[in-house]
């Protein structure tokens, strides 16, 4: 055995020794299994084969990370965000590709977020199974925005002793809900028992804050920072600052953006800007 000298690698058993600059070792890498991801180049017999590669998930620890890489091995440039990633492939989303699902978000000022995270597959339409409509205008509920967390972290794990009692098996929701749950970004919607989840409650934007702040593990708050209809008896107020401060969220009143509007309804196509600027900074 012995370690490998190299800068900005990654394995995900521990077992290549890997000691460079900005290298990552471990098994929670985040990366989508084996698959043709617009990959290919010039085989021994001048045919053009298929590159399998792993693309990171959002939030995989590659992403960002690497350094001084123009392309990757399937020719994408990078980098898409401030810094190169890690591995293969770049973690991208380009809207030039021409990439169009849905018919009912043309022209939004949200159509590029709608696009990014259908294209990452955090969501998939609205009127299944054609899912041709994304229902920009619509409300998120608790149980929608489960199933879009789930997705989008690649959550996986269920705590066998938690449960809800509204959320009945024929929720087809239930383990997204429960997923979140085990990861410890939702506890419930009836503190202090906790026991409901409130799933076709619609979102609000306050709520939504507090539930990013969880997922990102958010801490940090801008002094600076403040919005004039979110007064400190607010008890999402350091969840609303954090993601101020994180530059997920702007205000609701532009140009101004003083306010938030903690208590309104969020809204599917603002949820992509949302979740566009939280999973994918700069990019």
């Amino acid at each position: 055995t012995g370690t490998l000298a190299s800068d900005h690698s990654f394995d995900t058993a521990g077992k290549c020794g890997l000691s460079g600059t900005g290298d990552i070792s471990g098994p929670d890498q985040r990366l989508l299994p084996l698959a043709d991801n617009d990959g290919k180049e010039a085989g021994i017999r001048g045919a053009e084969e298929v590159i399998q590669t792993m693309l990171p998930t959002v939030l995989s620890p590659l992403t960002n990370a690497g350094a001084s890489l123009t392309e990757d091995q399937r020719g994408v440039a990078r980098p898409y965000g401030p810094a190169p990633d890690i591995g293969a492939t770049e973690w991208e989303y380009d809207p030039e590709r021409g990439y169009d699902p849905f018919t009912d978000d043309d022209g939004s000022i949200f159509e590029n977020d709608i696009e990014w995270i259908a294209w990452h597959e955090i969501t998939k339409g609205c009127n299944p199974p054609t899912n041709t409509l994304f229902c920009p205008g619509n409300p998120v509920t608790r149980e929608a925005f489960a199933a879009f967390m789930s997705r989008a972290l690649g959550l996986t794990e269920i705590d066998p002793d938690i449960d809800f009692v509204d959320v009945p098996d024929s929720n087809i929701f239930k383990n997204d809900i429960l997923r979140l749950a085990t990861a410890g970004i939702t506890k419930g919607c009836n503190p202090p028992a906790n026991d409901e989840f409130c799933p076709k409650d619609v979102l609000s934007r306050e709520t939504l804050a507090a539930f990013f702040s969880r997922a990102l593990g958010l801490t940090e708050i801008d002094p600076d920072i403040d919005f004039v209809d979110v007064p400190d008896s607010n008890i999402f107020k350091n969840d609303i600052l954090r993601l101020a401060t994180a530059g997920i969220t702007k205000g609701c009143n532009p140009p101004t953006n003083d306010m938030f509007c903690p208590g309104d309804d969020v809204k599917r196509d603002t949820f992509a800007a949302f979740m566009k600027r939280s999973l994918r900074p700069g990019g």
